[in-house]
């Protein structure tokens, strides 16, 4: 099945519509990206499963031509592997593109033709779905509908068979003879039904600011306004009240930015009256199907046309690297050890279901490495949101670094305390980009974010201070990956793994059912929650484990339940399930259930291990173990329970959170986390990293909420501080946890070691305030 880029309705070759049948195409031969052409006017075939159509090579030919179509080309559609296409010198031909119905790109080209070539690396830069339908992060005006069934959740149609399409959306929304006949048919009206009948006294009149304007001028502001302005104004203005609206003012409702602007054939053949017109589409055009669809598309049309305005004269900078859209570049280096930030990309050969997909890459080298001043980040809007384009990163000496599409006018800029070598960033990922940066200083504290970093995923792409050399790879329009040169020895969990809701802190050590080193790849983060905050202060408080149990046997959340109700919390979804789950129920005999544990946490009651039961990519057996030697498990798999199962035993001194691969996410809860829709797919437990020592020493300063970090505070007031990723009070932090993480006969020791050195500082924890002295 193929569909219109532009509209989302299907270029179907079913009887019915003919404009459903019609389409061009913009294409290209094999891998000659950079030489993209539009075809004539072709019809599609009977067969809705060929993804090809036959079309004129001639932009000025059609299929019906009385002379023929001429030369014609057979095109591949919305292609979801596009490589398949590309041929070496002894193979055939292939030319393979994107459709549009004639009809919708006679919309689209009304008053321009965009460049053709950023058009088709835009819809490159899309990903297709299950059935060649583009993802341009709008539903299509109703159209599309967002399926949650696959790992990542995918953009689809509403509407798969052709033959059921409601009428608005089958609708010609070019050839409409009811307009013309309408404008014909116009005719001049005597009165004016909008100009008040109320009479208002020179006093009334004088008293209004815009008496003073001359008539011209009035005019000139009802040309300016909304209609839905006009309406408030006469309302508020005795003047606008009595003003005559112009034959101007109502051809103005026709032009860009106003009601009926998507009637451009108003333009070329005008009415008698504007005026009589406009209020006869008041009455007939609002219920046309025709009509309807039309201001649908033309409102589609003005998206696509924006979105394609800001890659215009934009080049993509930096040192080019070959990729397999730009196969002219240079080589990568495979003997540098790269550390990239990524999330659902997909590879050149493989199908562009969802995620993003790599056109372009680029390096910057440092020599020495890099003492940065400040970064410019660009951004460009999007459908879907706000996402990087690319940075300017400025040295100590004012040198600028550019790499990738940078809009002057779209910019926020990061300024360093003093120039020094960062350690990195951290990224805000979404699987179509790079939503949001922020840098890690030297020292490791968090700068200020620059884009909204709010519910999304984050990467914490950090090693040694210094930047060697930098990656960046990048589709038509915004950053995808990001890379840092570094040694292999500086991977670790925490620097190499999408997490949600937050990078976790230092200190930890991670054990994960499928082994010790982090996954080489995440089209999903690690969702983490933690028993008692991250320092372990409510775990004596933990009176009842709950696990969620979906269709059956899939775990779908495990609930963590506290003393204090308000130090709940949970890890997935938390039942009953409603039918607005997203989860797709396998069992005849789909039920719902959990299992409760109750935890005597105020005798020390401790997670000791926890084992699970894996069926495909899911979970559908656990068993948590305590250190009093009691346990609970879910029923499990009702197929073969013995199998699959997997013991997760820590490395450190005691569990205090627990992470999964949640196989399911619903849009707009990000704050309740990533959803278990059949199960998770991955669980890791996160513990306590044994005698861990203080290496870095506070280096002072003020938190820009709080004040001077040397005074007394509270850790429940960093959750309430705006700007606590760069709160200087980060820095204390470490000492708490080291303080949970040492043995109670180490702790004297350790107070000891340190007041022993007047000029050395130290802490201690008392009813959960952190006190630092000199």
């Amino acid at each position: 099945m193929i569909y219109c880029t532009l509209c989302g309705i299907h270029i179907t070759g079913q009887p019915g519509e003919t404009w459903l049948q019609e389409f061009r195409a913009i294409w290209v031969e094999s891998d000659l990206v950079d030489h993209v052409a539009v075809s004539g006017v072709g019809r599609r075939s009977n067969n809705d499963d060929e993804i090809f159509g036959i079309a004129p090579d001639d932009p000025k030919k059609r299929y019906d031509d009385d002379t023929g179509p001429g030369t014609t080309i057979d095109v591949a559609l919305t292609p979801s592997r596009p490589t398949i296409f590309t041929r070496s010198l002894d193979e055939d031909v292939s030319a393979w593109g994107y459709g549009f119905h004639a009809s919708c790109w006679s919309i689209f080209t009304k008053y321009s033709i965009p460049n053709l070539g950023r058009l088709f690396a835009a819809c490159l830069s899309m990903p297709t779905g299950q059935e060649a339908f583009l993802n341009w992060g709008h539903d299509y005006g109703g159209a599309s509908i967002l399926e949650k069934g696959f790992e990542v959740p995918t953009q689809d149609t509403r509407l798969p068979d052709p033959r059921t399409i409601p009428n608005p959306f089958r609708s010609d929304p070019f050839h409409i003879p009811t307009v013309a006949n309408a404008i014909q048919q116009t005719a001049r009206l005597q009165n004016d039904i909008f100009l008040s009948h109320v009479t208002f006294n020179t006093k009334a009149l004088t008293k209004d600011p815009f008496f003073r304007l001359s008539p011209d001028i009035l005019q000139l502001i009802t040309v300016l306004l909304s209609t839905s302005e006009i309406h408030a104004i006469r309302l508020a203005s005795p003047v606008f009240a009595s003003l005559q609206l112009s034959e101007r003012f109502w051809a103005s409702r026709f032009q860009p930015g106003h009601e009926f602007e998507y009637i451009p054939e108003i333009i070329d053949h005008p009415p008698e009256s504007w005026r009589a017109f406009y209020l006869s589409l008041q009455i007939w055009a609002l219920n046309d199907p025709h009509m309807a669809n039309r201001k649908r598309i033309w409102s589609l049309a003005k998206t696509l046309h924006g979105l394609v305005s800001q890659m215009e004269d934009i080049p993509c900078q930096g040192r080019p690297l070959q990729t397999w859209f730009e196969t002219s570049a240079d080589l990568d280096d495979t003997s540098a050890c790269w550390h990239t930030a990524a999330c659902a990309s997909t590879q050149p050969n493989d199908s562009f279901l969802n995620g993003n997909r790599v056109l372009r890459a680029r390096i910057l080298n440092f020599s020495p490495t890099l003492m940065m001043h400040r970064m410019s980040v660009s951004f460009v809007n999007l459908p879907e949101g706000v996402f990087v384009s690319g940075l300017v990163l400025i040295d100590h000496s004012h040198e600028r670094y550019v790499i990738g599409y940078i809009h002057e006018g779209n910019m926020v800029d990061i300024h360093l305390p003093n120039a020094q070598h960062i350690q990195g960033w951290e990224l805000a990922l979404r699987t179509s980009g790079v939503k949001a940066m922020a840098l890690i200083y030297e020292n490791g504290v968090l700068s200020s974010w620059a884009g909204d970093p709010a519910d999304t995923p984050r990467w914490r792409l950090a090693g040694a201070p210094g930047l060697l050399a930098i990656k960046a790879e990048f589709d038509a329009i915004k950053l995808v990956k990001l890379s840092r040169q570094g040694s292999l020895d500086e991977l670790s969990w925490r620097n190499n793994c999408l997490w949600y809701p937050q990078v976790p802190p230092m200190g930890l050590l991670y054990d994960w059912n499928k082994g010790d080193k982090p996954p080489s790849e995440f089209k999903l983060p690690f969702t983490g929650v933690f028993f008692g905050e991250i320092d372990d202060m409510y775990s004596s408080t933990l009176t009842e484990i709950v696990v969620w149990i979906f269709d059956v046997c899939y775990i779908a959340g495990i609930e963590f339940r506290f003393a204090n109700p308000s130090h709940n919390r949970h890890l997935g979804n938390i039942g009953p399930f409603d039918q607005e789950f997203p989860g797709r129920r396998n069992f005849s005999d789909s039920h719902d259930s959990n299992v409760s544990f109750l935890i005597d946490g105020g005798a020390g009651e401790r997670l000791k291990s926890v084992e699970v039961q894996e069926r495909g990519a899911t979970l559908v057996g656990m068993k948590i173990n305590t250190t009093f030697n009691r346990h609970v498990q879910t029923p499990g798999y009702p197929y073969g329970i013995q199998k699959g199962w997997v013991t997760v035993q820590p490395k450190g001194s005691r569990i205090v959170g627990m992470f999964a691969t949640c196989l399911h996410q619903r849009r707009g809860l990000l704050g309740d986390g990533f959803n278990i829709a059949c199960g998770a797919s991955i669980v890791q437990l996160m513990e306590e990293e044994e005698r861990q020592r203080i290496q870095r020493h506070r280096t002072g300063g003020s938190c820009p909420v709080h004040g001077n970090a040397n005074e007394s505070f509270d850790l429940n007031q960093r959750a309430n501080c705006s700007e606590v990723d760069r709160c200087c009070h980060l820095a204390a932090l470490p000492y708490v946890f080291s303080i949970v993480d040492l043995d109670l006969d180490d702790l004297a020791g350790f107070a000891t070691r340190n007041k022993a050195s007047q000029s050395s500082t130290y802490a201690s924890v008392v009813k959960g305030r952190l006190y630092r002295r000199a």
